[in-house]
């Protein structure tokens, strides 16, 4: 029965796929109108194999993903109404009987080469960081959050209100994030069980990605004033309040297992509260969050002081801090780039994997 269910799926979701996602919804690129269980380049569809009565409850809407055969992918998924792209790799060679993955959060820059995202190329330091992590045995998924909403890197009006609500770090990436999260717990093996630890997902961010993975860490369960009102305020010093949505809350199946951020803004135009004062900001992490930062970088001092905040709140985080580099400092090779990588990789390995 195994090998008859491995043949009628072995490679279909290499690129797309048909099933429900909760507010969010995964659909096939419209050029190609393929049966969710169709194995790559047959004619008709085949109907699906019989899972055993253990596995059988709670397999619809599954992604199966033969990992032999499977090393990147790309999907497209409906989040809030905007037609989200996900590129995500497959380690090779690592025989694992399940995998912990890794959700990455682009910056400023985007996500593609060249910004052009119709040849699924990853720019060069985000294929990078998918080489590291698959040389780690991590499956990791990195969302365009930019292109499908009219961008291609957050300058000019895309810093500013009105624009940047469209792609804002604190209420629009966030679903990104949670949506990349549901694909990988989507993902079978050919015989059915789980190919991501579902409770070993982590999460990073670079630049506003960093700013966006600190807004999806943000505990929507933690209690917040009743009088409180989610609104920002950029530099024209006019206060916005009817654009600014409420934070994405958590999955009721859980969220991520940790978090790693990189130079991010930490005062999100106010959305939080205040950048020092406690009892004036609402932030709390609901999971470990590791910060990496340069002691050169313009945004390091604001963060510092949100750090220290959060400790003082006794909030799960821990930070390094790099001399002699500033903002992007994971661009450009340097001693501290290597570090820091290396630490994001023994962080995720004990906090996703206990080792």
């Amino acid at each position: 029965m195994k090998n008859l269910f491995r043949t009628l799926s072995l490679a279909l979701f290499v690129a797309m796929a048909v099933c429900s996602c909760g507010d969010t919804e995964l659909t096939p690129a419209p050029t190609k109108k393929l049966h969710p269980y169709v194995k790559k380049g047959s004619r008709s569809p085949s109907r699906l194999g019989e899972l055993p009565d253990s596995k059988q409850a709670g397999y619809h809407g599954k992604i199966v993903i033969d990992i032999e055969e499977t090393s990147q992918a790309t999907y497209t998924v409906k989040v809030d109404g905007d037609d989200v792209k996900f590129y995500v790799s497959f380690p090779q060679g690592c025989n694992n009987a399940e995998y912990a993955g890794v959700v990455v959060l682009h910056g400023s820059g985007g996500l593609w080469k060249n910004d052009i995202p119709e040849n699924n190329e990853l720019a060069k330091q985000f294929k990078e960081w998918r080489e590291l992590l698959d040389s780690n045995c991590f499956i990791s998924i990195f969302p365009d959050s930019y292109s499908p909403r009219g961008c291609e890197e957050r300058e000019g009006i895309w810093t500013t209100a009105p624009k940047n609500f469209d792609i804002s770090a604190q209420f629009v990436r966030p679903a990104d994030a949670y949506a990349a999260l549901k694909l990988l717990k989507r993902f079978v093996t050919p015989e059915g069980d789980p190919l991501v630890k579902q409770d070993g997902i982590g999460l990073m961010g670079i630049s506003d990605g960093a700013s966006a993975t600190m807004a999806t860490m943000y505990d929507t369960d933690h209690p917040t004033p009743a009088n409180w009102e989610w609104e920002q305020e950029f530099d024209d010093d006019e206060v916005y309040t009817d654009e600014v949505k409420a934070p994405v809350a958590r999955p009721a199946s859980g969220g991520f297992a940790c978090a790693v951020l990189y130079y991010g803004g930490s005062g999100h135009y106010g959305y939080f509260g205040s950048l020092s004062v406690a009892s004036n900001n609402v932030y709390y992490n609901y999971a470990p969050m590791l910060y990496h930062l340069p002691m050169d970088g313009y945004l390091t001092s604001n963060t510092l002081k949100v750090y220290n905040m959060l400790v003082g709140k006794n909030a799960p985080v821990q930070k390094y801090e790099y001399t002699g580099v500033g903002h992007g400092f994971d661009l450009p090779d340097s001693d501290q780039k290597t570090l820091a990588r290396t630490r994001t990789i023994d962080w995720f390995n004990e906090k996703l994997l206990g080792l």
